[in-house]
């Protein structure tokens, strides 16, 4: 049979040799007779045709059929397949074309008359499997396909319409088409149950629909999935007021339903929270009140809607309200509830400040005084503002001795508060002191000093009657005014950058620069200020810097200007070295510039994105945070630098609180708080996305775009979603409504390069990539490699794969030293004498043989020895087996793997002092030390009997079944009499986070140690076997590794069971950390510190009757420095490892006998009558170096075969342990035949 299906392969091929040729060949051959053609060649062909047309690939049948019609183009039976195939797919023309042909040459053919009515056949039970199956596997549109196949019109039958509506209902761009067809057919059969539960269900796919599906399946009695449907719909469902009655109903009838109930509840709360606020940014208080007291008749103890509340007295002058709601929203507690309390303080002390104005304006100057007296203590702001009103008042009372003294003092502390440097100038001027006034003008900066004069310049009162059109939305009178103003007063430069700014909004940027220029030309230090002002709202700093830095004396206000001028051009030359791909000097740059940033939000934010995008995320976020704890102020779109941080590290519910800040409402755009809005939702979409959260992340995105609906960044993220779900024609109709809305740009090429890749369309991938520049960034290259693998160029695909992995690289070190555990993560299966690792190959790092590997079919064979120093007959160990595996993937990612493993270990022959500590042997000992203490030779000999050679042989089996993240085996320990024991476990590895993955296992492993603890012993005096201990119980790990960098920590707890040994139980911890010094496309070196920790109840590592001869110590520590080096070549990879470190723990004294208490008190007897017979095992602490030499090296004899190598040396004190393990491996490669 194989030789005949060899036969096959290499005539087909033969075939193509034949089809290559050229087109005169061609027509000779046909001309000339087509007997010539192997016959097997045209059956090989014809079979091809059948079995891809009944996997719903008629292209390739197609193609199938006419390679048979060039070798014999009357050939009868691939002219009835092209008819018959053409006519399934609906083709007439094409179908009447092939049919008359058939007739032609053979019109006796019995099959003509069936071609007639072909699609009136029946369809058959395979093919109505194979649409089944696709649909089941979520492949909705492929089944859809292979449905319309079996049909015989375009609607389908009536055994078949409701699962083909309802699968149709899974493609988000057929649902409307299957809502139609189900409401067609639930109207004329408006009594049919499963009809109706078929339309309802298929309605609450769709937020616009799931009302009236919610309705149709409430409506439903008797029937459980209909209710479970119900159920998750409600569940689903974006709640607004109007939808009690459907709650209320489905409650009614399922009390209990606590899930339910809390979602409706929460969402009618929240719903009407946020319109509140949303009320409030408006201005509309009395609406947001009735929001607000809405939320609180949900939940009185609402701390948002009575800060809500709150803000709305405040604003309403209502102080003390304010005070009192502020106060107990911050008694109920929430993250906010800090800031409520300080806000709450706030209105209480400024309610005492109103109080004191009221009573002055009323005429009462001097309670007003008496009553500001406790208020002036205060610190802060608030002293400051009670101060100012005491000394106005003060200078209202005639008492300007006194106002003098108190604004001097106030102005000596604060120099710079432009609102006690205004009142000290009035008072100045009041006093007559004009000489002082003059003199604390110049001091000014020419901003204040023009708010100062203001009075007493006509130009002033024209700029205000400017802004007042501005805002009333009249530019041309602005303008005009503006012009007045600057003929007014020539000199006053803030006309200027008035006209400057406005010239800028209406996009005449050239006649803003001329009007700044004109400015600049005056080369005075007002002039060079105000234009700078200009200049930092364009983000011009260099001009900036060279305005401000020409003059030798600076105000304060410049200085600021200046050194923030300083901050950016410093940015400016972190993103140069960004671009140049430096990021270590990038990040030199950014350091010292955290603690320089000045108080300014969009200035923090623009640092914080900059330290992002040079891999300082922990910088970054630690950054904003203080930054927001500091308190905020401004509006929202002053911390979207900060918002877009936060998102970038999947802080998704701070960018919310931050964007819904209730102190940065008030000046804040509805369109800015939109914008950002928009970029959090897309953001957390992706963030679900790449998470494998494909539903809900189609969901938020759904209800995203329902309030923005033409949004080009809500469109692009639902594009990678339908992507991500191998729906790349739903993809590609959003890019092509993008490209023809906004035009295209590498974001939306890049997009169109994933749909490309999906669609297998290696040719359109590789023009649209030429239409971006080239990059060494890894989303460039990694793309470019996925082109050049699937257009065949795996030599390039390699190289550009390696390069990625070099700037992004998320592989983790794995060596260990001793029993010491592995860098990577603690329990290296190689230290417990396992010769099974599950090696995880990253595709970055290997070559495309070794990528189609991974989907391969696999057969393995070796030898591997192992050999452990110690006691013969005790701790000596000799292992040698032979293990070989199979294995196969029958699917996408899920893998299983059969091995058998013949086994041989042996320890060596227990005699002499060795056999007194085997088995009872310390009781006959003892008996014969009592007897013969002092007179003992060959004849009256003291030790126990000899045991002889201690050896054991068997078969492991095996079978190990993997997916993507999980992992389970099931297993036996060398099969024999009373030797075998069942082993296995269960690992499920998430990837949590961009650099984080999650390990959890739960096992059951044998523990080699020993021949004693792996097969079990027997005594040879009392016939008792012992031994055969078992590991059973879990460990988690995380891990996090960023490309360069790595750490993890993990732990574990198990408990050691044997036959007749002792329980004993084990807590382990380990942590660790590593770097990669060096990497590039053929060689790595990584090195790092691992500490581990583990204690045993007991110490089990002896081998007398009850002990399980295993490694079982109490407080174990141990320090390492692993370290590896990895060289790859064409035909292979070699890695050295080792390490070196320190050890310490100790292990606490045991009875000889632990599970035998009969024995254990006849020692002991011994023990009391004659201390030097020992009843215990002593207490030993140790201390030691340790080190590991490994040596891991793989050759690719072929394309198929592998002969690889394992070499390993571990020395701790006294133990040393050495591994060698050889093995071929063969690997078919069915993808290339």
């Amino acid at each position: 049979m194989k030789n005949h299906a060899l036969n096959i392969i290499v005539q087909v091929i033969y075939a193509g040799c034949i089809l290559g040729a050229s087109s005169q060949v061609q027509a000779t051959a046909v001309e000339a007779n087509t007997t010539a053609t192997d016959p097997s060649i045209v059956s090989s062909l014809i079979e091809q045709a059948n079995y891809w047309h009944g996997r719903a690939h008629d292209e390739r049948a197609v193609e199938a059929l006419q390679k048979v019609l060039i070798m014999e183009s009357n050939n009868q039976d691939a002219l009835y397949l092209m008819a018959f195939f053409t006519a399934q797919q609906g083709n007439e023309k094409q179908a009447t074309y092939w049919r008359e042909k058939l007739a032609q040459i053979a019109p006796q053919d019995p099959r003509i008359e069936g071609l007639k009515n072909i699609r009136s056949s029946q369809f058959s039970e395979q093919q109505l499997g194979y649409a089944r199956e696709l649909a089941k596997k979520g492949q909705h549109e492929e089944a859809i396909k292979a449905y319309q196949r079996l049909f015989v019109s375009s609607e389908p039958p009536e055994t078949l319409v409701l699962e083909y509506y309802q699968t149709m209902a899974g493609v988000p761009a057929m649902l409307p088409q299957a809502i139609t067809g189900l409401k067609q057919r639930a109207a004329l059969m408006p009594d049919n149950k499963e009809t109706q539960k078929a339309l309802g269900l298929t309605l609450t796919y769709n937020e616009e629909t799931r009302r009236e599906g919610i309705t149709i399946l409430g409506n439903i009695s008797g029937d459980e999935s209909a209710k479970k449907g119900l159920r998750q719909a409600l569940l689903w469902l974006n709640v607004r007021p109007d939808d009690e009655v459907l709650y209320k109903t489905y409650l009614q009838a399922n009390p209990n339903d606590k899930a339910v109930a809390e979602h409706f509840q929460g969402a009618i709360q929240g719903n009407a929270r946020q319109a509140g606020y949303t009320a409030l940014n408006k201005g509309k208080l009395k609406e947001a009140e009735g929001y607000f007291k809405q939320a609180l008749a949900s939940d009185n103890n609402d701390a948002q809607a009575l800060a809500g509340l709150g803000y709305i007295a405040l604003r309403s002058g209502d102080l003390t309200t304010g005070q009192r709601l502020l106060n107990q929203a911050a008694q109920s507690g929430g993250e906010q509830g800090s800031k409520w309390k300080q806000q709450a303080e706030d209105a209480g002390f400024y309610a005492q400040l109103r109080n004191a104005q009221q009573r002055a304006k009323q005429g009462n100057i001097q309670q007003a005084i008496e009553q500001l007296a406790p208020l002036t203590s205060a610190s802060g702001e608030k002293g400051l503002s009670a101060n100012l009103l005491q000394a106005d008042l003060l200078r209202k009372q005639g008492n300007l001795p006194a106002a003098h003294q108190l604004l001097s003092g106030l102005y000596q502390q604060n120099s710079r508060n432009e609102k006690v440097i205004s009142a000290y100038y009035y008072l100045l001027v009041q006093e007559g002191q004009n000489t002082k006034a003059e003199q604390l003008l110049a001091q000014q900066s020419a901003s204040l000093r023009q708010k100062l004069t203001a009075n007493t310049d006509p130009s002033e009162k024209l700029r205000r009657e400017a802004q007042k059109a501005l805002e009333s939305g009249n530019r041309v009178q602005a303008r005009q005014l503006l012009l007045q103003a600057q003929r007014k007063n020539p000199q006053n430069n803030w006309v200027y950058l008035d006209l400057a700014r406005l010239m800028t909004a209406d996009g005449n940027s050239v006649g803003a620069k001329n009007i700044i220029s004109q400015l600049q030309n005056r080369r005075t230090r007002d002039s060079d200020y105000v234009a700078s002002l200009f200049y930092v709202e364009q983000k011009e700093w260099d001009k900036v810097f060279n305005l401000l830095s020409s003059h030798n004396q600076q105000t304060e206000a410049e200085k600021e200007l200046l050194q923030r001028a300083r901050f950016h051009r410093q940015l400016a030359q972190a993103d140069h070295y960004r671009q140049a791909g430096n990021l270590v000097a990038m990040r030199n740059i950014l350091r010292p510039l955290i603690n320089q940033v000045a108080d300014y939000p969009n200035d923090v934010g623009e640092l914080a994105e900059k330290l992002v995008n040079s891999g300082l995320n922990d910088e970054a976020l630690q950054l904003v945070e203080s930054d927001i704890a500091k308190g905020t102020k401004g509006s929202v779109g002053n911390y979207a630098s900060h918002i877009n941080v936060l998102n970038e590290l999947g802080h998704y519910t701070q960018a919310s609180s931050l964007i819904n800040d209730p102190a940065l409402q008030q000046e804040t755009p509805i369109v800015e708080k939109k914008r950002l809005e928009v970029a959090t939702k897309v953001a957390q979409a992706d963030s679900l996305r790449e998470k494998g959260e494909i539903k809900a992340a189609y969901d938020m995105l759904v209800i995203a775009l329902k309030a923005s609906p033409n949004d080009p960044d809500l469109l692009m993220a639902l594009s990678r979603v339908y992507l991500a779900q191998s729906m790349p024609e739903q993809s590609n109709k959003i890019l092509s409504y993008l490209e023809k809305e906004q035009g295209k740009d590498s974001k939306l090429i890049q997009a169109q390069i994933e749909v490309a890749l999906a669609q297998k369309d290696g040719r359109k991938a590789q023009q649209l990539l030429q239409q971006i520049p080239s990059s060494s960034q890894p989303a460039y290259l990694l793309q470019a490699a996925q082109i050049a693998q699937l257009n065949g160029e795996n030599r390039k695909a390699l190289t550009l794969l390696r390069s990625a992995q070099w700037q992004n690289s998320d592989s983790t070190l794995k060596t260990s030293v001793g029993q010491l555990s592995t860098l990577g993560g603690s329990d290296n299966p190689a230290i417990a004498g396992s010769i099974y690792e599950r090696k995880e190959m990253a595709s970055v790092q290997r070559s495309i043989r070794e990528l189609e590997e991974k989907v391969s079919p696999w057969v393995q064979g070796g030898v591997a020895i192992r050999h452990r120093n110690g006691d013969k007959g005790l701790s000596n160990v000799t292992e040698i087996s032979a293990p070989m595996s199979i294995s196969s993937v029958p699917g996408e990612e899920f893998r299983w793997e059969f091995s058998v493993n013949p086994v041989s270990m042996t320890s060596g022959s227990v005699s002499g002092e060795r056999a007194n500590r085997f088995g009872t042997g310390q009781l006959q000992h003892a008996e014969r030390f009592a007897k013969n203490s002092d007179n003992h030779d060959e004849k009256n000999k003291i030790n126990a009997d000899e045991a002889g050679s201690q050896r054991a042989s068997g078969v492991e089996l095996g079978l190990r079944l993997s997916d993507k993240d999980v992992s389970f085996d099931v297993g036996s320990t060398p099969l024999g009499k009373d030797t075998a024991t069942v082993v296995g476990g269960l690992t499920y590895s998430p990837q949590i986070s961009q650099n984080g993955q999650l390990t959890l296992t739960a096992e059951r492993r044998a523990i080699k140690d020993s021949l004693l603890s792996y097969m079990g012993r027997t005594d040879p005096m009392t016939g008792e076997s012992w031994g055969r201990v078992t590991r059973n119980g879990a460990k988690v790990q995380y891990a996090w590794d960023d490309g360069k960098i790595g750490a993890y920590a993990g732990g574990g707890f198990y408990n050691y069971e044997g036959k007749s040994v002792a329980s004993n139980d084990e807590v382990k911890a380990w942590i660790g950390t590593y770097a990669k010094f060096y990497k590039d496309d053929q060689q790595e070196v990584k090195a790092g510190v691992h500490v581990d920790y583990m204690n045993f109840r007991n110490n089990q590592n002896y081998f007398s009757l009850g002990h399980g001869g295993y490694f079982s110590p109490q407080d174990y520590v141990s320090v390492s420095l692993p370290v590896a080096y990895t060289r790859r070549f064409e035909k292979g990879e070699v890695s050295l490892n080792g390490a070196i470190g320190i050890q310490s723990y100790k292990q606490k004294g045991s009875d000889y006998f632990p599970t035998h208490g009969y024995m254990q008190n006849a020692l002991n007897k011994k023990n009391a009558s004659d201390p030097r017979i020992k009843s215990q095992y002593e207490e030993e602490d140790e201390t030691n170096f340790t080190y590991r030499l490994g040596l891991d090296a793989k050759y690719y004899l072929n394309k198929e075969t592998e002969l690889g190598v394992s070499l390993s040396h571990d020395t701790s004190g006294d133990y040393a342990e050495d591994n060698m393990w050889l093995h071929l491996k063969y690997t078919p490669d069915f993808l290339s035949k």
